[in-house]
């Protein structure tokens, strides 16, 4: 039963991808945002309390990457970029495509 809920929680999130970017991008910025203020009460200038709590929370594009992983469907993802890719390129290619669907 939890396989499957969490299959159909991924399935959604096929969906939902831009809300639950902005989202996550919010929810960063609020921890570093606290990270931040407990830095200026330490006694750090703004900029400096800043770059503090961005390097005391890691790479933010390499958490967002394993949000991404861990949301979605990678195999379904990649197979919606492929059949995307392809109609591509059949429309890029007439001749091609009409020779394909013929034979």
């Amino acid at each position: 039963m939890r396989f499957l809920r969490r299959f159909l929680a991924r399935l959604l999130n096929l969906v939902t991808t831009q809300a639950q970017d902005a989202r996550l991008t919010e929810e960063i910025e609020g921890h570093i945002a606290l990270q931040t203020e407990e830095n200026l009460r330490a006694g750090l200038s703004p900029a400096e309390a800043r770059r503090q709590a961005i390097l005391k929370f890691g790479g933010v594009e390499g958490v967002k990457e394993e949000y991404r992983g861990e949301r979605g469907l990678p195999f379904i993802e990649t197979l919606l970029q492929d059949a995307r890719y392809a109609m591509r390129m059949l429309r890029k290619n007439p001749g091609f495509t009409a020779i394909a669907v013929f034979t």
